[in-house]
């Protein structure tokens, strides 16, 4: 199998749009993710995206089959951000989770790459690096 047909391949998954937030959830080794598109700006439209496992649902770096669940938090956080349509997506992790850091800034990166209409901004403070998906030409 090539690499590529590798991250072709999901789980089943199910989203669910409650208006100010939309997720996803699907479950996999014994652990259920979930992924969450909230509303952080309204009136701006800026909305935020965490990835989380399990029933304490802290955030989490993807463990188990690495292809098979990125390639699904990826699929289910495009179709989510394409149902609300966002101005920008905020993503972050804790600078001290390096792990997380590279693996959440992969998925932004690869995000706007396959998305003409969206950009990427970075930005820090004292304790978290902040990915800002947004869109081409709005000011955060």
């Amino acid at each position: 199998m090539l690499l590529n047909e590798l991250f072709d391949q999901k789980i089943p998954y199910e989203i669910d749009d409650m208006g100010s937030a939309i997720e996803g959830t699907f479950s996999f080794d014994d652990a259920t993710y979930r992924v969450t598109l909230t509303t952080l700006d309204e009136p701006r439209g800026i909305w935020t995206l965490e990835f989380t496992r399990n029933s304490s649902w802290e955030k989490t770096a993807i463990g188990g089959n690495a292809f098979y669940l990125f390639s699904t938090i990826k699929e289910i956080s495009e179709k989510m951000i394409s149902v609300k349509n966002p101005n920008a997506v905020r993503v972050d992790t804790a600078k001290s989770e390096i792990h997380r850091l590279k693996l959440y800034g992969r998925f932004a990166r690869d995000f706007v790459n396959s998305n003409s209409n969206y950009e990427l901004e970075e930005k820090e403070n004292n304790k978290y690096h902040l990915l800002f998906i947004k869109k081409i030409g709005f000011t955060l």
